[in-house]
C-alpha cells in the first residue's frame, strides 16, 4: 500500500524554478498526480509533471504559486494516499530591500558590523527569508509522520545502516535506535561462518 511521508513547507523565490518531490514509499507506483486547490496540474505552461513525479514551475509567480498542494499516487493494486504540503513565495527584490533597511537599523545601535557578520545574517536570510534566529528549545519533538518514516525505511531496506536513516531524517542515531526498539527492531551484525557439508561429523 503506498504512503506519502511529510512535505516539508517550502519557501520558493519569485522569478525562479520551483521543484516539488512527492516523496512516496510503497512500490511499485503506478501514477503521481498533484493537485491545487482543488485543481490537477499542470493547468498552464509554466507547469509540467515529471516522468518520477516531481512538479515543476518555472518561473515562480508569488500570487499564482502561494498555497497548500496535494500529492496523490496509486499503486496497480488501486490503493492510493494522499499528503499535502505549503509553498510561499518571496519576492527576491523585497526581500533584498528588507535586509538594507534592517542593517541600516542595527548600524545605529551597533558599534560595529563585521563582514564576517554581514555574510552570516546575508546566508540566513537566503535559507529562511528571515533573519531573526530560531528558538533554541533543546531537542526537537520527533513527529508521529517521521517516526513511520524512520520505521519504513527499514523495512524497505532492513540492511540500512542506522547512522544514515539518522542523516536522512535529521534526528540522532541514538532516537533512531531508540524509535526501532520500541517497535521491536533490534540491529545485527553478519557474521561469518563456516559452511557445513553433508559428510561433515556430528557434534
Amino acid at each position: 500500500m503506498p504512503y506519502i511521508r511529510l512535505i516539508p513547507k517550502v519557501t520558493a523565490v519569485a522569478g525562479e524554478t520551483l521543484q516539488l518531490k512527492c516523496p512516496v514509499a510503497g512500490y511499485p507506483i503506478e501514477e503521481i498526480h498533484w493537485e491545487r486547490g482543488g485543481r490537477e496540474l499542470p493547468d498552464d505552461l509554466r507547469q509540467k509533471v515529471l516522468p518520477d513525479g516531481t512538479l515543476v514551475i518555472s518561473p515562480v509567480e508569488k500570487k499564482a504559486d502561494s498555497g497548500v498542494y496535494t500529492c496523490w499516487a496509486r499503486n496497480k493494486q488501486g490503493h492510493s494516499a494522499r499528503r499535502s504540503g505549503e509553498v510561499s513565495v518571496i519576492v527576491k527584490w523585497v526581500a533584498c530591500v528588507v535586509f538594507k533597511i534592517w542593517l541600516t537599523e542595527i548600524s545605529r545601535t551597533a558599534t560595529a558590523i563585521t563582514q564576517s557578520t554581514v555574510s552570516k545574517i546575508e546566508s540566513k536570510l537566503r535559507e529562511t527569508g528571515d533573519v531573526k534566529d530560531l528558538p533554541k528549545s533543546g531537542h526537537p519533538k520527533i513527529t508521529q509522520d517521521k517516526k513511520i518514516d524512520i520505521v519504513l525505511t527499514m523495512e524497505e531496506n532492513p540492511q540500512s545502516i542506522s547512522t544514515l536513516v539518522a542523516s536522512e531524517n535529521e534526528v540522532s542515531q541514538t532516537r533512531v535506535l531508540r524509535i526501532l526498539r520500541k517497535e521491536n527492531y533490534h540491529p545485527y551484525k553478519f557474521q561469518l561462518v563456516q559452511e557445513l557439508n553433508e559428510d561433515d561429523p556430528d557434534r
